[in-house]
């Protein structure tokens, strides 16, 4: 994407002409560089492991984000906030992987939900849920 479609695009989105002329050279390289990879992939979450959790959350359910946001139908898995909720570093490690282009490392480790389960009898926990994260093609 060129910087003159990336500024017609934020017009788009309702940021005015004074923002805009705001936006710093490093951030419109970025957003430059983030835009076309943001398009051509996605984050999907896969849930690897659920117990007892009260928000019937499965094993092999998908979380997937598509450009900035919860895709909702792509994804299967209930939205609880106590799983989306720690999603959020995976997903910003996505976002600086489609500004600098290696797509193909892999992603951090597994993601718990912040019950913190039968393990934590003190902490009143019952459920567990762990996803990992993977980035993809769209198709």
């Amino acid at each position: 994407m060129e910087e003159s479609e990336l500024r017609d695009k934020l017009k788009g989105f309702g940021v005015s002409h004074e923002d805009i002329a705001k936006v710093g050279p490093e951030l419109v390289r970025a957003l430059t560089k983030s835009a076309d990879n943001m398009v051509s992939h996605r984050l999907v979450f896969e849930v690897v492991k659920s117990r007892n959790c009260m928000y019937g959350v499965q094993k092999g359910q998908k979380i997937v984000i598509t450009g900035s946001a919860i895709d909702t139908n792509a994804s299967d898995c209930p939205l609880c906030m106590g799983l989306v909720a720690p999603l959020l570093p995976s997903t910003i490690v996505f976002y600086d992987r489609c500004i600098n282009g290696n797509l193909d490392d892999p992603m951090p480790e597994g993601v718990r939900c912040i019950d913190p389960g039968l393990d934590c009898p003190e902490a009143n926990g019952l459920g567990e849920v762990v996803v990992t994260a993977r980035i993809e093609p769209v198709s």
